[in-house]
């Protein structure tokens, strides 16, 4: 009886805590992705005549501010991509360990 009611509490706990893990991989995705849309904005305001090319009239000092933010984030542009891949990884380990380590210990007690 105590035993059920601890494996109850325990399953409870590592779903709290995927759960928890997914809203906080979530918020760290809508962070870059929203930081990056910001960047590509403040940089596109320097492209008077909207063609998509920065003429030399178009590069100011401010223009080669954003573009360092753009082009010099250090790969952080492409964890957006990561975050989702991150979170379905290590859910799926976290539960394949959960159930594996509930076989080991089921079977010590038979």
């Amino acid at each position: 009886m105590l035993r059920e009611k601890t494996m109850k509490t325990a399953t409870k706990l590592i779903i709290r805590i995927l759960i928890l893990w997914a809203i906080f991989c979530t918020a760290l995705f809508l962070f870059y992705w929203l930081r990056e849309k910001y960047y590509d904005y403040r940089l596109n305001l320097f492209d008077l005549n909207r063609d998509g090319f920065f003429s030399p009239a178009e590069q100011t000092s401010e223009w080669e501010y954003w573009e360092g933010k753009v082009i010099g984030d250090g790969g952080l542009a492409v964890l957006p991509f990561f975050i989702p891949v991150l979170l379905i990884f290590s859910s799926v380990l976290n539960l394949a360990s959960f159930y594996i380590n509930k076989m080991i210990k089921r079977k010590k007690s038979d």
